[in-house]
């Protein structure tokens, strides 16, 4: 019994987090910092090209939301997803924009019943 509601545990979680990663994609896709700040932890860590710095929630939004606008977003390529020991979860995927293509990493951690990302980074 208590490994089927282990397994049965492990599918939820799986499939939100699965869910999530899909609407992460559609945001980054769409270049829609509104929808991506809605899974930031309440302070993030954002690299764009050189600059790096962690940034509150509101803050952050506004940083994606200039970039967005400097660099419309064509479309956004999931390449590799993968977790790690302690439970966090990455992707990393290819942003083509009207300024070249950016190498795309983000980092998803689960809190409490929710995952939230903790970093994001665009790089050449």
């Amino acid at each position: 019994m208590k490994k089927l509601v282990f397994i049965s545990a492990l599918f939820i979680v799986t499939n939100m987090l699965s869910a999530q990663n899909t609407q992460v994609i559609t945001a980054l896709n769409a270049g829609n910092s509104g929808a991506l700040a809605s899974f930031f932890e309440s302070t993030v860590s954002i690299t764009i090209l050189e600059n790096e710095n962690s940034y509150s929630k509101q803050q952050a939004e506004l940083i994606l939301k200039d970039f967005f606008a400097k660099h419309t977003v064509k479309s956004f390529t999931s390449i590799h997803e993968g977790a790690s020991p302690e439970g966090s979860k990455f992707a990393v995927g290819k942003l083509a924009t009207s300024n070249g293509t950016f190498r795309t990493f983000v980092l998803i951690k689960q809190k409490g019943t929710s995952f939230v990302i903790q970093e994001i980074r665009f790089e050449e």
